[in-house]
């Protein structure tokens, strides 16, 4: 089975027809919502480092607050730039963790 490395793709519209807003925030499989430890703490989480990591951006915050809760399958697609970019939540090791950037003519999977 392939990985979709491409989440909402449909959602993003095209290049020449974006749809929606600039960054889309999600996860890949399933949500945090769907475990033990529900969607509610990284909600606050990323609240908290969205005004912390400011520098950084709203993203970075999203991954970290995510990280922070075990949500290892958290990602986020940038519209706003060209080419556009997937991010996907890696863990490293059970404190290390980085963010993998893949352009768009690097996505792979389906549109499903």
């Amino acid at each position: 089975m392939v990985r979709n490395l491409a989440p909402g793709r449909k959602w993003i519209g095209t290049p020449t027809n974006p749809t929606g807003p600039k960054f889309f925030l999600g996860y890949e499989w399933q949500a945090p919502g769907d475990k033990t430890y529900g969607s509610i703490n990284v909600l606050d989480k990323w609240f908290d480092y969205w005004d912390f990591y400011q520098y950084y951006g709203f993203v970075y915050a999203w991954m970290q607050a995510n990280f922070d809760n075990l949500a290892d399958n958290a990602s986020a697609i940038d519209v706003s730039v060209t080419p556009r970019v997937a991010y996907h939540l890696k863990r490293l090791g059970f404190m290390t963790w980085q963010i993998e950037a893949v352009t768009e003519d690097k996505w792979v999977g389906t549109d499903n």
